[in-house]
């Protein structure tokens, strides 16, 4: 008798998701010609042999006479579009795919935030891993546990990463768990670092610093001066920093859970993988030496993922992908003999990275000690990749937004009828022209930037002491110190009585800034005249010098 394989069949429809619904709304338009396959050795490209099916005008696929199995379907997203669905939920991401299970609650910005480090470490790390089974089930390729609870209070230990579970023979993790200390992580996202620390944390799941002694890399354990000694970080090591070296200096001197784990702060001061957080507003950059110790670790990196970083000046930049979002989703799907999988979908949108089209201040001159506001006008196509404006001050003389020494002034996650503003002070600047910046950032962790200026001034001085020369009968010379140099004119009024009330001035007259006398005529011989003097700018006047009561020469 001769027996027959029932074959199955997959089935779906691809579209463009404007909106990152992750459903096919009526606004919506189906993407016809895209191309869906059976990625049959995962490694996310469309192979020679490999199955394939071209949608139809509505959007519509069908790969047939597929025998009973587990398969990845997975669809190629056109140039310039992102794959929002499946996304990270129920889908499988070639190469390299970090998954989160949250074990606390957490607020959707907070969410976001590990969501966002873990493009982020996606974008480094591009390999795919092979599989493990774990009591959550299969992972691909890595799954970390978030949890936050209580450690020690404010300002002590931020966070906690580590390695939970790894592969037999290679030590790469498959799982591991991040903990935050509740009593810090809202001031985190307050001061702009929690994406930053989260990145750190995350980094130690993936085995920076929790697998180098497991991979025989590090040396001098127990000794003042350990050293990671894998070769591809060492050479970027040597070419950044410009040295000669056998190895990269790992801190030894910041106590448990720093030691033997991080760079050393000494060496790499602002790096992401220091073992000491920096402030407010400072970049913390993942440089080439970090993303080459994971190539010593096993993993398949992307080098061109790097931020700019220079040792010697702290100056750092984020990386900035040229595509942001285009990635490789899978559905992974099993299927029984002589069944029909359908509703394999795929949404894709056009990637538009949010940008500062304006930054402006609520005042081109603002009186020293006042308050401005500064208000970016940001522009989000998609209208939900912004993670929010940072604004900072020039301070360190030099041209040019350096995060490390430009004062930071903070950071705004929620606009404003659609505008980001931030109110800084300005009692602690000198009078003259203040360079304000703001920068924003994408969920890819890409930035852009705007600037713009505002003129700090402060009321003249005022000028005194103010002398007064009768000459002659109907003349007087006024003569006064100049105290200021930012004036615009002088103010001087005469009046007939001390209190200078409205009918008793005699006369009002503006002479022009630098000026140091007057001459006032048309006096009247034998009258007591008063008179007083200040400087003024666009801003405001100084205090009155006044005279006492001058007799006129008869």
């Amino acid at each position: 008798m001769e027996s027959r394989q029932l074959l199955a069949s997959v089935s779906g429809i691809v579209w463009n998701d404007a909106d990152k619904s992750h459903t096919l709304d009526e606004s919506e338009s189906p993407q016809g010609n895209a191309v869906v396959f059976i990625d049959a050795n995962r490694n996310g490209r469309l192979d020679t042999g490999e199955r394939r099916a071209a949608t139809g005008n509505d959007g519509s696929y069908t790969i047939n006479n597929l025998a009973a199995g587990t398969y990845d379907v997975t669809a190629i997203a056109p140039r310039g579009q992102g794959q929002t669905t499946p996304g990270y939920t129920g889908a499988v991401q070639h190469h390299f795919n970090i998954g989160l299970s949250y074990l606390s609650s957490l607020t959707a910005a907070q969410t976001r935030a590990f969501e966002t480090a873990a493009r982020r470490w996606e974008a480094i790390i591009v390999g795919d891993l092979p599989d493990v089974q774990t009591d959550a089930g299969l992972v691909d390729d890595v799954l970390i546990d978030v949890s936050v609870f209580d450690i020690d209070g404010p300002s002590g230990t931020l966070a906690q990463g580590d390695a939970t579970s790894k592969r037999q023979t290679t030590f790469l993790p498959s799982r591991g768990l991040i903990t935050f200390d509740q009593a810090d992580i809202d001031d985190l996202a307050d001061d702009g670092k929690l994406i930053e620390t989260i990145t750190h944390e995350m980094a130690h799941v993936l085995g920076f610093g929790t697998i180098w002694e497991d991979k025989g890399l590090l040396s001098g354990v127990g000794t003042s001066s350990p050293r990671f000694t894998g070769t591809r970080a060492t050479a970027a090591y040597k070419t950044l920093f410009n040295v000669n070296a056998t190895g990269i200096p790992v801190e030894s001197d910041g106590g448990e859970g720093t030691d033997l784990s991080h760079w050393r702060e000494s060496t790499f001061t602002v790096e992401q993988m220091t073992g000491f957080t920096e402030d407010a507003g400072v970049i913390e950059p993942i440089s080439l030496v970090t993303i080459q110790q994971f190539a010593d670790l096993g993993y398949t990196v992307n080098l061109a993922a790097a931020d700019s970083f220079n040792p010697k000046t702290r100056a750092a930049s984020r990386w900035k992908p040229s595509d942001a979002g285009v990635g490789v989703f899978t559905r992974r799907v099993s299927l029984t003999t002589n069944e029909d999988q359908d509703a394999v979908d795929f949404g894709h949108r056009v990637n538009k990275a949010p940008s500062i089209t304006r930054l402006s201040t609520s005042s081109n001159s603002v009186l020293r000690g006042e308050s401005i506001v500064l208000t970016a006008t940001v522009s989000d196509p998609n209208r939900d990749e912004i993670l929010g404006v940072t604004f900072y001050r020039e301070s360190n003389g030099k041209s040019g937004l350096q995060t490390g020494s430009d004062s930071f002034i903070g950071t705004r996650v929620t606009p404003r009828r659609g505008l980001f503003k931030m109110t800084t002070g300005t009692a602690d600047l000198a009078p003259g022209t203040t360079t304000y910046y703001a920068t924003t950032t994408d969920e890819f962790l890409a930035a852009d930037q705007e600037r713009t200026t505002a003129e700090v001034v402060s009321r003249p001085t005022r000028p005194n002491p103010l002398i007064v020369t009768p000459q002659g009968s109907t003349m007087t010379l006024l003569q006064w110190k100049d105290r200021s140099t930012n004036e615009t004119a002088f103010r001087i009024e005469v009046s007939t009585q001390s209190s200078f009330a409205g009918s008793a001035v005699f006369r009002r007259l503006n002479v022009a800034a630098n000026v140091r006398s007057a001459t006032i005529i048309g006096l009247r011989a034998g009258i007591t005249y008063f008179y007083r003097i200040r400087a003024f700018n666009d801003i405001g006047g100084s205090a009155w010098t006044t005279s006492g009561g001058v007799v006129q020469s008869v």
